[in-house]
């Protein structure tokens, strides 16, 4: 349907289950609340649609009537506003995995039976998928993935809860109908390189024993790789280049003897990623990599441990790039330009400990925002982006 301005729309599903709701065809920010029968909100949107849209994918009840609320964060001169609302019946894979065909964009919630790593994975694509994957309980980002299963395929391969629900949005690059299919199924392990090849991944290095992973990267981009968990040792991280310099070393700096480098790749080249510890101490530590997914415009993107993402406006101006809803966290902002030459950075800016940042940025150029948190890395909070102005 086609939204004029800000509406409230009354939504009655005929069918209980997963369901997806998104804007489209829209140049003024929309933004989505999905409110309950008595009023209450259940969950706002994001906006891994791009282009301006919003997104949200949840879990109703047949027969109870919902409430979807359209507002603008930024209507031009004026302007109403104006979008396409698409509400769409998803999909639900059962607890111990499966698959379902998609078309264009879909919805799929999964609640797993058993805990453990668990790989979300496209295959039969005629287009160019991506995956992202969500937690129920505050609707936090957890992983996107775009072609880490090759020939344009999508792969995750992530941590999970068993009894917890879990959302899946699936979609084209390109925002096109093309097919493709979902498999979700246990992860059953292998090399440190299987699991470190994901966009987001954790592994455990036991030490004396060094970790050595080198990987040809096809697409350039930010990533953060840091330490954890460690137990009566000290991690130490090294990044090298395909010629073998060093682009990366940090031995102390993430707190309590932990360590993070972040580092910019260049497609097309070969890294190599050493985990060791100070002196070949023993002990083991958890090293976790992630890569930075793109995002097009203002809106609140959930952030759980430090994590960075490519920001790609779509129009010149100045943002404003805040965090929020700490809950005991510390969080930190740092922004880069294409070049990875570090533009701004904040701490404690905005209310309490959180950071704020304002900065004038041109349209269609990356820009690397990196979210850190002083304990050792680890806290969740909001980063929500404004503007342009």
């Amino acid at each position: 349907m086609d939204c004029n301005g800000e509406e409230d729309i009354s939504f009655t599903p005929d069918r209980s289950g997963c369901w997806v709701l998104y804007t489209s065809d829209s140049y003024d920010d929309p933004n989505l609340n999905l409110l309950g029968p008595d009023g209450s909100l259940l969950r706002t949107g994001n906006h891994d649609v791009g282009e301006n849209n919003d997104l949200i994918v949840a879990d109703l009840v047949a027969g109870t009537t919902y409430t979807i609320e359209v507002r603008y964060s930024d209507t031009h001169g004026g302007n109403r506003g104006s979008c396409k609302l698409t509400v769409l019946p998803g999909e639900t894979i059962p607890g111990d995995g499966g698959s379902v065909r998609a078309r264009g964009l879909t919805g799929i919630a999964f609640t797993p039976n058993e805990s453990g790593e668990w790989e979300f994975r496209t295959s039969d694509n005629d287009g160019d998928p991506m995956l992202f994957v969500y937690n129920d309980t505050d609707w936090w980002y957890l992983a996107f993935d775009d072609d880490g299963a090759g020939d344009l395929n999508a792969l995750i391969i992530i941590w999970l809860e068993a009894g917890a629900t879990y959302y899946i949005h699936a979609g084209n690059y390109d925002y096109s109908d093309d097919a493709f299919t979902v498999t979700v199924q246990q992860h059953t392990g292998g090399s440190t390189a299987d699991v470190l090849d994901d966009i987001m991944s954790s592994i455990q290095v036991n030490a004396p024993t060094e970790m050595e992973y080198s990987h040809w990267y096809e697409s350039g981009g930010l990533f953060v790789i840091y330490t954890s968990d460690r137990g009566d040792c000290d991690p130490i991280l090294e990044v090298r280049d395909s010629e073998g310099n060093v682009i990366a070393r940090d031995d102390d700096s993430w707190g309590d003897l932990n360590a993070m480098v972040v580092f910019f790749v260049e497609g097309g080249k070969t890294y190599t990623i050493l985990a060791d510890t100070w002196g070949g101490m023993a002990g083991s530590y958890t090293v976790t990599m992630k890569y930075s997914p793109r995002i097009f415009g203002s809106g609140s993107y959930g952030v759980e441990n430090t994590s960075s993402f490519e920001f790609y406006p779509e129009r010149s101006g100045t943002y404003e790039f805040r965090t929020s809803e700490s809950w005991g966290s510390d969080p930190m902002l740092e922004i880069y330009d294409y070049a990875f030459n570090l533009i701004a950075s904040d701490d404690d800016s905005a209310d309490g400990v959180n950071a704020l940042l304002t900065v004038v940025l041109e349209a269609e150029m990356s820009y690397y925002v990196l979210v850190s948190f002083h304990d050792q890395g680890e806290g969740t909070c909001t980063m929500t982006i404004a503007g342009p102005w």
